[in-house]
């Protein structure tokens, strides 16, 4: 036999294989769709309010939404618990017959 044939690259298919874009102009139901391209519709008062604000007021507001974000998942895991804290989840498996599951269960309550 041949010592080698264990040592042959062997082809595997890859990660990256070909993509066909799905065929684009029957997806709008009507032809104005189409000749929108996909444009949305601006929100003019919005940003009527926003176009007047400073590069100083832009940078507060966008500050502001981030600590608000962060003391919103700050507080989401202050109410989670934490590591040395009570589990979440408890699973009471009795292990033997003369064992109540419920009376067990009530002394954790």
């Amino acid at each position: 036999g041949n010592r080698f044939a264990s040592l042959a690259a062997v082809h595997r298919a890859g990660s990256l294989k070909q993509q066909n874009k799905p065929h684009k102009a029957g997806r709008h139901r009507v032809s104005s769709a189409r000749r929108q391209g996909g444009r949305v519709p601006v929100k003019t008062f919005t940003r009527q309010v926003h176009r007047n604000w400073s590069k100083q007021d832009r940078r507060h507001r966008a500050w502001q939404l981030r600590r608000q974000h962060q003391e919103a998942v700050l507080e989401e895991k202050r109410n989670l618990g934490s590591k040395d804290g009570p589990p979440h989840l408890m699973v009471l498996v009795p292990l033997h017959p003369n064992v109540d599951p419920q009376a067990a269960l009530n002394l954790f309550r």
